[in-house]
């Protein structure tokens, strides 16, 4: 094996932010949020809901963000053998009519050609997909569009950012049916590389990691959920295994930055990303739960209550060099075990 050849690859890939990340999952379960609180109704205009129905009539939920009038984001696991895919914006409780949702189903998604479901049997890789809406959507308070991270800013890691997590998933581990009515949110502080690494060895610069506890996690229904930090930016995407949901480990999500040429190829999105320094915010009520289980626009989202501001300690050129170089050393083991093509 020519390990200097591996080496540049990997630093290349970096770089360019095309690297390869996974994770693992459970297929037997959906995803869901435990322990989170509601939020105000409507508060997270760019929220979407996916009611999926596989090639063998069987459904399985998830979330998604609209990303421009045409598109929504989700995860590629949300519609790897899906039919049809039900996706209601502008919801606080998708399971009931509300005079603001609005409802359209599509039978057009593209799941990122090199997602892969049988990396290491249960890991998953490159987890993201894009759902091309029948019609435009018309954009009202209800109804927004979230921008995403600058794909020209190869510094940005967002480590020890607060950042925000919804969805509808199930909220009782021992009740498979327990989808919460009501749209929840857990906040937690991003993780800087190293600390992702020392925490999953599988770990790849593709995703991220979020701090959990054992009473407030994302789970397997709220697969696909956006992950948003102050100033309405997306930087990840929901995409872990049923097993973590209520042990306190942290959470991987897909990293949005490194596929935001590959969004602007396949959809409508532009570079007008988000930048502003306007909090994205929202006002939560407290709610006791059992632990268990496509255009931009420059209008302005619905305010709520300001989420915190933590810009300070990001990743220092130390942890990222010391990450890249143990990076390297696990692609070259998977390389020699797992016969991953890079």
């Amino acid at each position: 094996m020519d390990y200097a050849s591996v080496f540049v690859n990997l630093l290349i890939l970096y770089l360019t932010k095309e690297g390869f990340g996974i994770r693992i999952i459970d297929e037997s379960t959906n995803s869901r949020i435990i322990g989170g609180h509601e939020v105000e109704p409507h508060s997270i205009p760019y929220q979407a809901f996916l009611n999926v129905t596989g090639s063998n009539n069987s459904t399985w939920i998830c979330g998604g963000s609209l990303i421009t009038t045409n598109y929504v984001l989700t995860a590629g696991r949300c519609c790897d053998g899906a039919r049809s895919i039900k996706v209601v914006l502008g919801a606080h409780n998708p399971f009931e009519e509300e005079i603001e949702q609005l409802v359209l189903e599509s039978t057009n998604f593209t799941i990122y050609p090199r997602y892969a479901t049988n990396v290491y049997d249960f890991i998953y890789a490159m987890d993201i997909a894009v759902v091309a809406l029948p019609t435009p959507v018309k954009l009202t308070r209800f109804i927004q569009t979230i921008g995403l991270p600058n794909p020209y800013d190869f510094t940005e890691e967002f480590a020890n950012r607060i950042a925000r997590v919804s969805g509808w998933g199930i909220t009782d581990l021992n009740n498979d049916t327990s989808y919460s009515p009501a749209l929840l949110a857990i906040e937690h502080r991003i993780m800087t590389f190293t600390e992702c690494i020392e925490a999953y060895f599988d770990y790849m610069g593709y995703d991220m990691c979020v701090e959990t506890n054992e009473t407030e996690s994302p789970c397997v229904g709220d697969y696909g959920s956006p992950l948003t930090i102050e100033g309405g930016i997306q930087v990840g995407i929901a995409a872990q295994d049923y097993d973590h949901c209520d042990r306190g480990s942290p959470f991987v999500y897909t990293r949005t930055l490194n596929f935001v040429t590959w969004i602007k190829e396949v959809t409508d999105y532009t570079d007008q990303y988000t930048t502003s320094t306007t909090p994205s915010t929202t006002t939560a009520k407290r709610t006791t739960r059992t632990t268990g289980r496509t255009t931009t626009t420059t209008e302005p989202a619905v305010s709520t209550t300001d989420m915190p501001d933590t810009t300070t300690g990001e990743a220092s050129l130390t942890e990222f060099s010391f990450g890249l170089l143990l990076l390297s050393a696990l692609l070259v083991v998977k390389q020699m075990h797992l016969g991953i093509d890079i």
